[in-house]
Order: structure tokens, then C-alpha cells, then sequence
């Protein structure tokens, strides 16, 4: 367990600013929770000493990686003074493996009713939610008081590097916009004459891939493979699987890298359109659950795309004695360059085989 100790200012509530670190600077505002406790509270003249925290303020923002301090107000709700060493804990709510940090303070003679407050520490190990919760020789936390608190991602520019807790160190370059994505699978050697299988992936009207480009590194002992599980995109779909001729079938899902070396690639995600002037990608840190650690931010507002239309065809009315040739015209209707992915697959009107049943899914 993390211990931290501090002393708590005795006989009266003191109401000053805190200092918490918020990760890419310093915060001196008082922030959230309750923003100030009563001089005194009701007590119970017949019980024993006993603390309950009846105010808590949290920075303004915190964020991944941080130190952070919180005001701690309480009170003595019992009928004797209140002399003790006291503990909280700030528990992570992402995840049930982490054990929660905890602080301890001094309280010398608090009587009856009275309140005092205390500033302790903590860090933000991981981004999400933690909770305040009472430790030893503390009662409750009041009903009134606000024991939540968020922490936020870090936040990392392009071209910056991100080291995760495997010793895998990501630098993201950019990200494009494409309308579809493939796969193209030599299947010599399953059976069939050598030949390629395609695989096309097309979006609806309302999503888009976002492709990121990304350098990898292997910085540890161990090989690693590059997982989706490491990574977060809002709204987003990783498509695995895609090995696209296009953008140099270097694909870094499911990728193995060993140690000391240094690979690029991209990982395409399915988007929806309207989230692209928000559009990050982050990665996760911290063992758990929980929302990505660090962020790199991509959005664009106004957001442009690529959009492909079939504009014209020229198809033959039959077939030739040797070649026979069909015209198509694809036109670029939107407002952004990009590549146009697509091939075409005869099927005989009598017998379309698994087209007869094919359904748009959500793609």
C-alpha cells in the first residue's frame, strides 16, 4: 500500500487554495466536491469520539500520471474529543485487481462538534474513476460530500513518444482517411490453383476508416505482440485482418516484435463521421478496465473525406470470342484525395450462390 502522512489543521476549517498537479501543468484552483464545511456540526453528547469526513475538495482537473492534492474537511460527531491518527483511501473503480492508495493524518483533540481539515496526497496512476472512501478511525463519509473523482488521460502530441508497462514505446505520425480497405490472400498452398482472394471492407455513408500511422519499439527483453487491446479510439472498431497492397501490407495488429527492434505501419479503426473534430487515439497504461491512459488528439474540424461514386459503366450485351472488354468510371464526389479500393466478381443470374443472401451488416 501507498501511505502518506500530513497534519490535519485542528479546531476550525481552514478554507485555502490547493495546489494539485493536473498533469500537463499545475492547478491552484479549488476544485470539485464540497466547496467549504460548517464551523461546527451536530453531535451525539452520549457516543464516543467519532470522525466523519464532511467535505472533500478535489482539483479542478486531474489527469494520468499526476500528483494531486485534496482538502479533507471533518468533524467530530461523537460526545468526547477526538485524538487519533486517522486513514483514507482513494479506490480505483476501473478495475478490482489495484489496490487502493491510502493517507493518514493526525488529529490532536478535536472536540465534540467541532471541524477541522487536512490536505493530503495522492496520484493518479490511471485514468477514470476513484472514490474516497473512510480507513481507519473514521466513521463515514457524510451523505452531502462528493467522494468521486475523474481522473483524465495525459495528453501527448504527434511525434512524441508513448512508452507502455512492456517496454513497447509508440510514436504516432498521422492519420488518413479511406473509404474502404482490403485484404489480398495468395492461397497457393490450401488446395486451390494459385490465385488471389480478395477481401474488400467498404464503410456506410455515415463512417469512414481513419488509418494510423504508427513506429513501434520494442525497448524490453521479451517479444510483444501489438494488440487492439492497448489501444482506444472513441466510437472506433479496429478491423484486423487487413493487410491493404495499398498502404504497404504493413499492418501492425496482431504484429510480433522483438526485442530491440523498430517497425512502422497502421492500424485502421471504423469511425463515424460526426466524431472526427473529437478524434483521438490513446493508449492504455495501467493494468485494468479502464478509459486510455494518454491521448493523442487528430481531430479536424471541418473534416474532409474521400467519397467514391461509380459514375458510368460501359458493359457489353455478350460475351466476345476472346477478350472482352467493360468500361467503368469512378468518380472522387467528395472532398479530400484518397485511393479507391474495389473489384468486380461475375455471378450468373440463375444461380447467384451466397449473393442471393447477402445483407448490408453495419459496415
Amino acid at each position: 500500500m501507498d501511505r502518506r502522512r500530513v497534519l490535519g489543521t485542528v479546531g476550525g476549517i481552514v478554507v485555502g487554495s490547493i495546489a494539485g498537479c493536473s498533469g500537463d501543468g499545475n492547478s491552484t484552483e479549488r476544485g470539485t466536491g464540497t466547496p467549504s464545511a460548517p464551523a461546527s456540526i451536530e453531535y451525539d453528547e452520549d457516543a464516543n469520539a467519532e470522525l466523519q469526513i464532511v467535505g472533500v475538495v478535489y482539483p479542478d482537473e486531474v489527469r494520468y500520471g499526476s500528483e494531486f492534492s485534496t482538502e479533507i474537511q471533518y468533524g467530530n460527531v461523537g460526545g468526547e474529543a477526538f485524538e487519533e491518527t486517522v486513514e483514507l483511501s482513494l479506490a480505483r473503480l476501473t478495475t478490482e485487481d489495484t489496490e487502493p492508495q491510502t493517507a493518514e493524518f493526525d488529529i490532536g483533540a478535536l472536540d465534540p462538534g467541532s471541524t477541522g481539515s487536512a490536505t493530503v496526497d495522492f496520484e493518479a496512476t490511471a485514468a477514470g474513476d476513484y472514490r474516497l472512501e473512510p480507513g481507519e478511525k473514521v466513521a463515514e463519509v457524510g451523505d452531502d460530500v462528493e467522494p468521486l473523482l475523474t481522473v483524465l488521460p495525459a495528453s501527448r502530441s504527434s511525434g512524441e513518444e508513448i512508452e507502455d508497462r512492456d517496454n513497447l514505446r509508440y510514436t504516432l505520425q498521422g492519420v488518413q482517411f479511406e473509404q474502404s480497405i482490403l485484404d489480398v490472400v495468395n492461397q497457393e498452398g490450401y488446395g486451390y490453383d494459385e490465385k488471389e482472394l480478395i477481401n474488400l471492407r467498404s464503410t456506410l455513408e455515415d463512417r469512414i476508416i481513419a488509418v494510423f500511422e504508427m513506429d513501434v519499439s520494442n525497448a524490453g527483453t521479451n517479444g510483444q505482440s501489438i494488440s487492439t487491446e492497448k489501444f482506444a479510439v472513441p466510437d472506433g472498431t479496429p478491423l484486423t485482418g487487413y493487410n491493404d497492397p495499398v498502404l504497404g501490407d504493413n499492418t501492425l495488429f496482431g504484429r510480433q516484435i522483438n526485442p530491440g527492434e523498430s517497425i512502422s505501419g497502421y492500424l485502421p479503426y471504423v469511425v463515424p463521421k460526426s466524431g472526427i473534430p473529437e478524434l483521438s487515439f490513446g493508449v492504455h497504461i495501467a493494468p485494468g478496465s479502464g478509459p486510455a491512459d494518454i491521448e493523442v488528439p487528430f481531430g479536424r474540424d471541418p473534416a474532409s473525406f474521400p467519397t467514391f461514386e461509380l459514375s458510368s459503366q460501359a458493359v457489353p450485351s455478350q460475351f466476345n470470342d476472346g477478350e472482352t472488354r467493360f468500361g467503368f468510371t469512378i468518380e472522387n464526389a467528395g472532398e479530400a484525395i484518397g485511393t479507391f479500393r474495389g473489384y468486380l466478381q461475375f455471378m450468373f443470374l440463375d444461380d447467384p450462390g451466397l449473393f442471393s443472401s447477402y445483407e448490408a451488416n453495419e459496415w
